[in-house]
């Protein structure tokens, strides 16, 4: 069984989407797909073949919970000072690089 699989562009034109729990499944993509999802509250992709700049998520100000583990994203943290309501970034194994400062 190969399981649940298919790449996350699926979600370019789902302004509505609140939440999206993917983890660990045979999922692809770039999170750029995200640009328009400003209503997005949690977001779990970690462990899949994920790709792309954290920079879309100055695009969603309503974001808590972000789960980026073992995923080949990159950018700087910094763009989580447009995410308020972030708490507990999950973000180990990643690419990213700036100052924890961002999370204080």
């Amino acid at each position: 069984s190969i399981g649940i699989t298919g790449d996350i562009r699926v979600f370019e034109n789902t302004p509505n989407l609140l939440t999206l729990e993917l983890q660990t499944l045979s999922i692809t993509g770039d999170i750029s797909v995200f640009h328009n999802s400003a209503k997005l509250v949690t977001l779990h992709l970690d462990r899949c073949d994920i790709t792309g700049n954290i920079g879309v998520f100055q695009n969603t100000p309503n974001l808590e919970e972000l789960h980026l583990d073992v995923t080949c994203v990159d950018g700087d943290i910094a763009v989580f000072q447009f995410t308020p309501s972030l708490q507990d970034p999950s973000i180990w194994e990643t690419d990213l690089t700036g100052d924890i400062e961002v999370f204080t």
